[in-house]
């Protein structure tokens, strides 16, 4: 785009809003089949991940800007498991069943994960986390052939999210 500011509509997913943006587009990331813009948000004064899918309205402004130094904006593609990222990560701790160990231990989830092979087959995985919305969804998909070990924090957010599954399905 040579270096050109662009205007857009942007839909949030969470509330259907929609808001006028202009970005200065620095890098585009595929991910999950989807296309995400990282781009400085002039109004907010701050970098955004923006799904192209929900942008309407594009207009390459005729006003071009300098680019940043990618240090000041890498850390929102890599540094932690998942699309949410943050310049600040936690170690999170999954203890998966004997039975799913054997899947997951062939599986990359990250490039700074650990893995630890437990006594009874089962299988301990730690890997960099920045926001918890993906991951709990990521954890509740193995049902209970997994357990959040560690941060509690989590821990708590996959129980909340249980105890509230367990009141739909009660009969």
């Amino acid at each position: 785009m040579k270096r050109h500011v662009i205007g857009f509509t942007y839909r949030f997913p969470s509330t259907g809003q929609k808001t006028y943006c202009l970005a200065e587009p620095h890098h585009l990331q595929h991910y999950m089949a989807s296309w995400v813009l990282i781009a400085w948000c002039r109004l907010r004064k701050d970098w955004r991940k923006l799904y192209l899918a929900r942008m309407t309205h594009v207009l390459v402004e005729p006003e071009t800007f300098d680019p940043k130094p990618v240090d000041q904006w890498k850390h929102l593609l890599e540094g932690a498991f998942g699309i949410f990222q943050a310049k600040e990560t936690i170690t999170a701790v999954l203890k998966f069943t004997p039975f799913l160990a054997r899947w997951i231990k062939e599986q990359l989830w990250h490039p700074h994960q650990t893995m630890t092979h437990l006594d009874d087959g089962g299988l301990e995985l730690s890997l960099p986390v920045a926001d918890f919305r993906e991951n709990k969804l990521k954890i509740l998909q193995f049902g209970a052939d997994v357990e959040v070990i560690s941060p509690e924090e989590l821990r708590q957010e996959v129980r909340k999210e249980i105890d509230k599954m367990a009141k739909k399905y009660k009969q």
